[in-house]
């Protein structure tokens, strides 16, 4: 599963270069209310704050679909790892170069930069050795002599920067989870989110952007690192809240999109109900919070009668910022404190 790498980054650019786009509220159908709804029949039942929300099919217009992997949808998705598969063991500590690119633009690179990199992919409100590294920036956009322990998840944060002339040049705050570097030594790059990618999405989807929430991307995938096609996207607060969509007719609030695939371009569709084989989502409009929220991905197995957990992931949000997260399925060794990790004491 690597960095939500460049290609995803052109795809998601999509109309005009729109690299992160947001979501809508068609995803399989939504509840009104706070987790309202019955129970799953799924082998990790929920119950109250945590039930699977009223959703169902079929659901307006469309119905939702098993999830599968490939362009044709022809594979059904593998979730047999699901609530037993674990993070990536982290491997003996090696050197490589960082190189910050920017999201969506090809060959841009972000100069004079603050990352920090946290190897152990817990993002903290503080930077410091082992467990974190920060550093600045080059006029080639890299940085070297950057420990990464092989084989395991690493996450960073790029801070905001105002410095260059021009929208495409200044950069917002923006985190990424759970992505690996090379086995040995090389180079891992990184994504920085200019203010022209933010400020044109709400022009594809008719949307408006609200200061102060941020946005949420990435891909669904399965047990073998798959993109998930026919899966949803839900999150919750840390009380176990969950954030509503706003509603087709509201253009402001939380919002949740799907891509759809035309010829060689991938975009964000307000008609889309859920993952195409690609994988993609992203929400806009989701309130901040100082505790990790909750991302779920949610949708129909093979034999599945109603939409049942399939992944989980906590992160961080920021203001006026981005988090890039690809959801695989859930895991049976969430930290102590982790939001997802009530699904392992059931």
């Amino acid at each position: 599963m690597a960095m939500l790498e460049t290609n995803l980054a052109s795809r998601m650019v999509g109309i005009t270069a729109i690299g992160l786009a947001s979501l809508a509220s068609a995803a399989c159908g939504g509840p009104a209310g706070n987790d309202a709804g019955p129970t799953s029949d799924d082998a990790f039942t929920m119950s109250g704050e945590d039930a699977s929300g009223g959703y169902a099919c079929p659901i307006g217009a469309g119905s939702c679909v098993e999830t599968s992997t490939g362009e044709t949808g022809a594979s059904p998705a593998d979730y047999a790892c699901r609530g037993t598969q674990t993070a990536p063991e982290q491997g003996a500590a090696t050197t490589v170069n960082f190189r910050l690119a920017v999201f969506g633009q090809d060959g841009q690179v972000a100069r004079n930069t603050r990352v920090q990199f946290f190897a152990d992919n817990l993002i903290r409100d503080t930077c410091a050795a082992p467990e974190c590294q920060e550093f600045t920036t080059g006029m080639d956009g890299t940085t070297s002599g950057i420990t990464v322990n092989g084989g395991g998840w690493y996450a960073y944060r790029v801070f905001e920067n105002r410095m260059g002339g021009t929208a495409a040049t200044r950069y917002t705050d923006s985190v990424q989870y759970n992505e690996i570097p090379p086995a040995a030594g090389g180079e891992i790059e990184g994504n920085a989110v200019a203010f022209s990618t933010i400020d044109l999405i709400p022009l594809s989807l008719g949307l408006e952007r609200e200061p102060g929430t941020t946005i949420l991307a990435g891909r669904v995938q399965d047990c073998d690192g798959a993109d998930v096609g026919g899966a949803f996207v839900r999150a919750f607060r840390n009380d176990g809240s969950e954030i509503l969509d706003a509603g087709a007719e509201s253009s402001l609030g939380p919002h949740y999109r799907y891509f759809r695939r035309i010829g060689d371009d991938s975009n964000p569709s307000n008609e889309q109900l859920y993952t195409n084989y690609e994988g993609l989502y992203a929400a806009m409009n989701i309130p901040v919070s100082t505790e990790l929220i909750r991302v779920e991905t949610w949708g129909l197995r093979e034999g599945d009668t109603s939409p049942v957990l399939l992944g989980c992931e906590g992160v961080r949000t920021l203001a006026d910022g981005v988090t890039i997260i690809n959801v695989q399925p859930l895991r049976a060794d969430y930290e102590a404190g982790h939001p997802c990790a009530r699904y392992n004491e059931e």
